[in-house]
């Protein structure tokens, strides 16, 4: 059987409900697991509580998956704590997308 405990993983949106429980179950199974967050860091620190709960290692990092610069800093930091990042669960996601048409009440 195939295990990925000690890999590293990256939940995009980990500040949420959804993205936390994913946190939480890959922490389970022995990732380790970078949650990122926009804006909500307390509910990324409880992420962050749940993974060392579940007794794996792990950190946060606000990440604004919109902006480039974003994207490459938080890769970044993943690689510098590290030294590699073997999965990527895209969980991140916005309530509205900006753009022509779209009013903003």
């Amino acid at each position: 059987m195939t295990t990925l405990a000690g890999k590293v993983a990256l939940v995009t949106g980990g500040s949420g409900s959804i993205g936390g429980a994913i946190a939480e179950r890959l922490a389970r199974e022995g990732l380790i697991v970078v949650i990122s967050y926009v804006g909500f860091e307390e509910g990324a620190d409880a992420a962050l509580d749940a993974v060392r709960e579940a007794g794996s290692d792990g950190m946060i990092v606000p990440l604004d998956q919109r902006d480039p610069d974003s994207i490459d800093r938080t890769i970044e930091q993943v690689i510098e704590q590290y030294s590699r990042l073997d999965v990527l669960v895209n969980n991140a996601a916005w309530n509205t997308i900006p753009g022509p048409g779209c009013a903003h009440t």
